[in-house]
């Protein structure tokens, strides 16, 4: 297995949040951008031609409601295509294909399981505050399975957690700040989870938000709070927005079936916007769907901000290649008009370019 292997399984595996794993694997992390690629290939970045390719890439990657066409054509002189260095524009594409892929592959990770219902918990220190209005005895089952699959597929990966729960009244805290995850604490949470009742939620009257988020926010061990709410009625807003505000951390907002006009959602919103660095995820569905597979390419995650991190980078990848392959294209057809053949390894002319990026499974 070679060093690409050995740092594509990683990526794979990589439970950190994806602006983490954005940091390392983003085409321009991994060195994949224009600026670095065409002088490497031959197309000097003060070339007019240069800001033609960049404006063709900046113009397919923002309409992101058009399809990517397979192959982009640029207007470059015979003079420059001539130039370009065939085995580097071959590399280029190959390497942009296996990063779309790996992109494509976190996607996919994000609609498994938890993550495509809650988004991706931060892997820190982190308070989970449940606000539940629509809990009811029908419904009591899917909801403790979600919340406890929760905890061992995604709270599990944090150094220390806690979950809080509001009530009416009293506010439901499994511990009285984090605590260290091991195999005791996570039995201990999943049966603090498995007695959630409609009446230990407030359901019946209003669950105090506010009071579970001070406890959260209160915390010095926590470095993170992420509130699940399936409603809420907007009240105690302004204290609301001004505890957020105080709060040293981000606070992480999961919106289960808001509508998008809906009070209990503008507030979660602004929860999140006021803390340092809080997010939104917002689900539309069934706690059930978590366990059915997702076709690949389903745009089912669009409200979730670390799908659309990663699905900007499928279509820049896509762009790119799409642009290089009219780069190629062009390479293709000044070869066969000049009867250039091709000298063995050092160059790929004609229609042999052709053939060797499908043969690399360059489409």
């Amino acid at each position: 297995m070679n060093d690409l292997e050995i740092r594509e399984r990683a990526a794979r595996s990589d439970t950190r949040s994806t602006d983490e794993w954005l940091s390392d694997y983003s085409l321009e992390a991994q060195g994949l951008t224009l600026e670095r690629w065409l002088p490497a290939l031959g197309i000097p970045l003060n070339e007019p031609e240069a800001e033609r390719i960049r404006e063709a890439v900046v113009q397919h990657v923002a309409h992101t409601n058009d399809p990517v066409p397979a192959e982009i054509a640029v207007d470059l002189p015979r003079v420059l295509i001539q130039r370009v260095d065939k085995q580097r524009l071959h590399s280029y594409l190959r390497i942009l294909k296996r990063a779309q892929e790996l992109h494509c592959q976190r996607y996919e990770w994000l609609l498994m399981g938890t993550r495509r219902v809650f988004g991706s918990l931060p892997v820190s220190s982190t308070s989970l505050v449940l606000h539940l209005n629509n809990v009811t005895k029908e419904n009591m089952a899917e909801v403790v399975a979600a919340f406890r699959l929760l905890l061992h597929e995604q709270l599990a990966l944090c150094p220390r957690f806690n979950i809080i729960i509001c009530g009416t009244y009293i506010t439901n805290k499994w511990q009285g700040k984090t605590t260290k995850t091991s195999p005791v604490s996570l039995r201990s949470a999943d049966t603090f989870l498995a007695d959630i009742t409609p009446a230990r939620c407030g359901v019946d009257e209003r669950p105090d938000l506010l009071s579970a988020l001070s406890v959260a926010c209160a915390d010095p061990t926590t470095d993170a709070v992420v509130v699940v709410s399936d409603g809420c009625d907007g009240s105690q807003r302004a204290e609301l927005l001004a505890l957020a505000g105080s709060c040293k951390k981000p606070i992480h907002s999961v919106a289960l079936n808001l509508p998008s006009q809906s009070k209990g959602l503008r507030l979660l919103k602004q929860l999140a916007s006021s803390s340092k660095g809080g997010q939104v995820h917002e689900y539309i569905g069934t706690l059930r769907d978590m366990l059915v597979p997702t076709p690949a390419g389903t745009a089912d995650l669009v409200n979730s901000p670390a799908a659309r991190s990663v699905l900007a980078q499928v279509r820049l990848a896509s762009v790119l290649q799409s642009v290089m392959r009219g780069v190629a294209a062009a390479v293709e057809a000044v070869s066969q008009q000049e009867g250039l053949v091709p000298d063995g390894e050092t160059r790929l002319l004609g229609g042999e370019l052709t053939a060797f990026l499908e043969k690399e499974g360059v489409q």
